[in-house]
């Protein structure tokens, strides 16, 4: 997801007339054409831009290359004023972009003096939130490191950037960095590429849920303690700091995994799955694990390779599964995915990563902590319209309505809600007015659908889940299977729909017809199982 909108400042956010501005001095237009690229093409140019050597020097050493045209030169250096001409048009665009939440940021080749002399009274400078020039850091593009030096500065992910330059090499070199990049030939093209970004504005429906996904908005070492987790597991409760995996015999049924495979896990978390799947390798094949999260991927890899599986069977990615496309573009198609789409135990059972109202800590709700905004930061800003839709859509929240005006009361009276038992807390008071024999349960219930319906909106859940699936038939070898574990109906919906698009379309040759669910023996073993439905796709 693009998040921040890096620019380029010459022929990108201003026009340039060096030609023009040559012309208007007294040359004619094939002369102006040759002075402009003695001057640009000249490594010089790149001494101007890092501001290593003060501007006269530069001038002399044209005027000695250049004796020609060296009044030319020296005019056009010392007169760059007259070189640019204002996109108001682009930076009102730009304007409105920021304050629908996107970043923006300047990276640009240029000089102390002429960056001073064509930004001066431009609005974009005022709209931005930060940038890197190449005279302040003497590093210029397309050298990598003025690349990095932003993302760094900034605290930037490059995979939710987006650069806009006019020249095709500091456009390849921004793609190698991991941006993505478009090169702009004109104000017009700009223009069209910018308007893409902006948001749809959410359509509204009628009745209480949407109808289909286009109306929506938006415990360290357990296995150690073997004896401890039979107990607790045979009790019907998962042991804090692991993950007992969901539907492990229907998932094996019905992928059929034979030696040589290659597969994908697209949701690694604990690897339960990926072990038991691993097995049916006998040794001969791969598969990949993907997860964003990047604490508990750690762990798991390393559980994982003490087991004995490599990286010659198994390769961890750090990569959300809406990018399998480009997983299969590196390593060649899949005979085999899996999704299970459940918060992993580990991470709810973790008091700091604020996945549940239980026990106090901070109101996170991240998959990935070093990505994106928390849930708090998300409340911060958030209007009544805005939260209480997205209870309804996320969740199904039946307190919707009330719940929501009880936090944003808390938040005009200047009050944080930054810890997961304020936001307990808030609902708990707010359901008071329910008799005493059901308020227990329907705070529990409330608790569960507001938390969820959080945690969906920061990590972008249904957005992530809709590229996924709109890309698995693409990644897919003739014959291959897939298997997808969701926990809510919201899930369930966008995949049953998806499944019998892609069916129609001719995708797929045979999707189930109904949910495969979990024992009732699993469901005793494990209680967070109950919820759980299962869906398969074949290619």
């Amino acid at each position: 997801m693009i998040k921040n909108i890096v620019l380029d400042v010459g022929d990108v956010l201003l026009e340039y007339r060096w030609k023009d501005m040559l012309m208007d001095y007294g040359l004619d237009e094939s002369t102006a054409i040759v002075v402009g690229r003695e001057m640009f093409d000249d490594p010089l140019w790149r001494q101007f831009d890092l501001d290593l050597l003060p501007c006269e020097d530069i001038i002399k050493q044209y005027e000695k290359n250049y004796p020609e045209h060296k009044e030319a030169i020296r005019w056009f250096i010392t007169h760059g004023e007259y070189m640019h001409v204002p996109r108001p048009d682009v930076w009102e665009k730009v304007h409105t972009l920021k304050t629908k939440g996107f970043g923006i940021y300047i990276l640009s080749n240029y000089s102390e003096e002429f960056f001073e002399k064509h930004t001066k009274g431009t609005s974009f400078i005022e709209d931005a939130d930060g940038m890197v020039v190449s005279y302040q850091i003497h590093k210029a593009k397309p050298d990598k490191e003025i690349y990095q030096y932003l993302l760094d500065k900034y605290n930037l992910d490059p995979s939710e950037c987006i650069f806009f330059d006019d020249r095709a090499e500091n456009v390849e070199a921004s793609n190698k960095i991991g941006m993505k990049s478009i090169q702009i030939t004109s104000k017009d093209q700009l223009l069209e590429e910018l308007t893409k970004l902006e948001p749809k504005r959410r359509v509204r429906y009628k009745g209480t849920h949407p109808r289909n996904f286009n109306e929506k908005y938006k415990e360290l070492n357990p296995e150690k303690y073997g004896d401890i987790i039979e107990k607790v597991i045979s009790k019907g409760s998962t042991p804090a700091g692991m993950h007992i995996s969901i539907c492990v015999k229907e998932i094996i049924d019905f992928l059929q995994i034979k030696p040589g495979q290659r597969g994908v896990d697209a949701t690694l978390g604990y690897g339960g799955h990926t072990r038991k799947m691993l097995e049916c390798l006998k040794g001969e094949g791969h598969i990949y694990g993907l997860d964003v999260d990047p604490i508990e991927s750690v762990k798991t890899t390393e559980r994982l390779r003490k087991l004995g599986y490599g990286e010659d069977i198994l390769s961890v990615r750090l990569l959300n599964f809406a990018d399998i496309d480009k997983l299969a573009q590196e390593t060649g198609k899949f005979d085999f995915v899996l999704a299970d789409l459940g918060v992993s135990s580990m991470q709810i059972d973790n008091p700091e990563r604020g996945f549940s109202y239980k026990t106090d800590g901070p109101l996170d709700l991240r998959l990935n902590p070093q990505k994106g905004i928390s849930a708090a930061q998300r409340l911060e800003n958030i209007s009544l319209y805005e939260l209480e839709g997205m209870l309804i859509e996320n969740s199904d929240e039946p307190y919707a309505s009330e719940i929501a005006e009880a936090v944003i009361k808390e938040i005009k009276k200047g009050k944080k809600i930054d810890t997961t038992t304020k936001l307990y807390n808030i609902i708990k008071d707010t359901l008071s007015f329910l008799p005493a024999n059901e308020q227990k349960d329907a705070v529990k219930k409330s608790c569960q659908r507001t938390f969820q319906a959080l945690r969906i909106d920061v990590n972008s859940e249904f957005e992530v889940l809709d590229a996924f699936l709109e890309k698995l038939p693409d990644v897919l070898n003739p014959g291959g299977r897939v298997a997808i574990l969701t926990f809510h109906s919201g899930e369930d919906r966008l995949v049953k729909k998806s499944f019998k698009r892609h069916m129609k379309a001719g995708d797929y040759t045979e999707v189930s017809k109904d949910v495969i669910r979990p024992s009732k023996e699993e469901c005793m073993m494990n209680g967070r199982a109950k919820s759980t439905k299962m869906r398969w796709a074949i290619k």
